[in-house]
């Protein structure tokens, strides 16, 4: 099974901005192979738009009304994608698009929002329903605009038969 766990620094301990990879080795009761993994984390500059990259979960009929965290990005059009991204406090309109493979918008509506996270903050939600898709690679694009500054995040997925 899969067990999503969010950890924070002790009081008091800052981390410089910038880009750090995690690993983590878990030794199961009785094992003697340990279980590891490694992700990247994210400290964002001081005026920072919107975070890189973020949380996915998906739900469909394996996860019933739960959206659950997923590592895969293949999904089936049984399925619905949402997309946590960390924004900045600052105003601004943070439009999301679908881009298919050949990097061309595609006509589908996305649902954003935002929602206020007790650890990490604002965060953009974006949910996007796989019925209407084909099976191929597509891409969610999210950018946020202040002034003449520009940033975004992209999330990568294919939908499989």
């Amino acid at each position: 099974g899969q067990r999503p766990s969010v950890v924070t620094p002790p009081s008091g301990l800052e981390f410089a901005p910038g880009r750090y990879v995690v690993r983590a080795e878990l030794l199961p009761k009785g094992s003697t192979v340990p279980l590891q993994t490694t992700t990247d984390a994210f400290v964002p500059e001081p005026e920072w738009l919107i975070g890189p990259s973020g949380l996915t979960t998906r739900r469909g009929p394996s996860t019933g009304l739960d959206y659950m965290p997923t590592a895969d990005a293949r999904f089936r059009r049984t399925e619905r994608i949402r997309l946590e991204v960390p924004r900045s406090p600052t105003p601004g309109e943070a439009p999301a698009r679908l881009l298919g493979r050949d990097g061309q918008p595609l006509d589908l509506p996305i649902t954003i929002s935002e929602r206020t996270d007790p650890v990490a903050g604002r965060m953009l939600v974006v949910d996007l329903a796989l019925a209407p898709l084909a099976q191929g690679e597509y891409a969610v694009e999210i950018t946020v605009e202040q002034g003449d500054r520009k940033e975004g995040a992209s999330y990568a997925f294919r939908v499989i038969p």
